[in-house]
């Protein structure tokens, strides 16, 4: 208690870093349109892993724990879809049907020796779900219900405010978890960068 109050004799200011910047631009700009931030386990089941692999890397492995604590724990994501409907389920069994929700987060793969430095990766993605009404206008009678225009426009809205241009293409990529008609690729300057749809009915249940 007796030492005295110092002070940092540098003058520099601290900023967000452009991904830092970016990031939290797209959490906000979701956030503003109704929909809730969401933060889930990065390990994951083998079982999970191996799903929603649309956007894995080519030739892309597991990592998985040397000493992990539970098999529903023992390898880091690959992709936070599984995590997602994980957490719709859970509302769904306690009768919280209308859900829209989107995770900000990292997965992580390996492409060969993993004690090769440059084989290990990890990359900061986004994923989201959206089912029933997105919302309600009580006083005017009138609904919302979620269908793929809807989710389409919300990446529209979130593509303007970070002033670029997402097209929305034909799926060429087979993804078994997905509804094979009602799956469109999203592109950014001629790259795929995601996918958005309807999940597969045996998922959809």
């Amino acid at each position: 208690d007796r030492l005295p109050l110092t002070h940092p004799v540098d003058d520099t200011q601290g900023s967000l870093t452009l991904h830092q910047r970016k990031t939290r631009l797209i959490r906000n700009t979701l956030l503003s349109m109704g929909l809730d931030d969401v933060v889930t386990y990065s390990l994951v089941s083998e079982n999970a892993n191996n799903i929603f692999t649309i956007n894995h890397e080519d030739n892309s492995e597991n990592i998985e724990l040397l000493m992990p604590l539970t098999e529903e724990r023992k390898m880091l994501r690959k992709s936070l879809l599984p995590s997602i409907l994980d957490v719709v389920k859970y509302n769904f069994s306690r009768k919280n049907k209308d859900i829209s929700i989107f995770e900000i987060g990292k997965v992580y793969y390996k492409t060969g020796d993993i004690t090769d430095v440059s084989n290990k990766y990890e990359k900061m993605v986004l994923a989201g779900a959206m089912a029933n009404e997105y919302s309600s206008t009580l006083w005017k009678g009138e609904k919302e219900n979620v269908d793929f225009y809807l989710v389409k426009g919300v990446l529209e809205e979130l593509a303007r405010c970070l002033n670029t241009k997402f097209d929305f293409v034909k799926e060429e990529k087979e993804c078994n978890e997905m509804h094979p008609n009602r799956t469109a690729a999203i592109m950014w300057n001629g790259k795929h960068i995601g996918y958005v749809g309807a999940l597969h009915p045996k998922y959809a249940h």
